[in-house]
């Protein structure tokens, strides 16, 4: 979710580079985090077996919280100058791989302002937790396509601001197992499924924006930033559509360095 860079390209050969820590929470989480524990607490006195509409709401919290569990990650960058008016980046957070490229569409006469496009591609693999009560994620892989319009400003030489939407687009491949305290309280209409049935591939689509400031002066600056995104994901979960939509808001605080 990340942003952590200025709009204004670097020059040819100057190269950037930086650490930042990330936080992040979705309300998806939240919700379906109270449901789970509703049904847990009743269960802890009863053997009975859970109702349909309980053994949904325990797997769309269980996805819900391997998906957009709340996490800090550390994060480092290095970007570098390629041509006049472009830089490219590469950033990792010791799940996602992510590269992109910036180019400057626009700015002002006296060069304070400026705007430009990044297009960025990622790579996350194993990012489900090893180990839940319910599900164990065999495998859990995404992809990711982002794209962000950057307003910047730049204030006597130690100021900067900037602002702009974003959309980020995940494609996820799923392969899960169920874990076998699940299997002997799944109620019986769904036994039959076998457990690469019970999830299936599915596309995230991240809509929000970006705003923060960095602080400093010529080669090192101080980052300060916030992303807030709808998270649109409707995935189909024993053959039915369920709503696990919400905002997601990730804070990042971190350094960089120009030279």
């Amino acid at each position: 979710m990340s942003y952590s860079t200025s709009p204004q390209t670097l020059e040819p050969g100057e190269v950037s580079g930086g650490i930042a820590g990330q936080f992040s929470l979705n309300t998806t989480v939240v919700d379906k985090g109270i449901d789970t524990l509703k049904i847990a607490g009743y269960y802890a006195t009863d053997s009975d077996d859970l109702t349909e509409e309980e053994y949904r709401e325990l797997l769309d919290a269980v996805v819900a919280y391997a998906l957009f569990r709340p996490s800090v990650a550390g994060e480092v960058a290095m970007r570098v100058g390629v041509f006049e008016g472009a830089d490219v980046g590469i950033r990792y957070n010791a799940s996602i791989l992510k590269g992109d490229a910036k180019v400057r569409v626009w700015q002002s006469p006296d060069e304070s302002s400026v705007v430009s496009v990044t297009a960025g591609i990622g790579q996350g693999g194993s990012l489900g937790p090893s180990n839940l009560k319910y599900i164990t994620w065999q495998e859990f892989s995404r992809l990711d396509a982002e794209l962000s319009i950057m307003y910047g400003y730049e204030e006597a030489d130690f100021f900067r601001v900037y602002a702009g939407p974003r959309l980020i687009h995940t494609w996820l491949t799923v392969d899960p197992v169920l874990s076998p305290e699940l299997l002997e309280r799944i109620p019986e209409e769904y036994q039959k499924y076998r457990p690469d049935q019970y999830f299936r591939d599915e596309n995230i689509l991240y809509l929000g924006g970006t705003i923060g400031t960095m602080i400093g002066y010529k080669w090192i600056w101080l980052h300060l930033e916030a992303t807030v995104m709808y998270t649109l994901f409707n995935p189909l979960i024993l053959d039915r559509k369920r709503n696990l939509s919400g905002f997601t808001v990730a804070p990042v605080a971190g350094i960089s360095v120009e030279f």
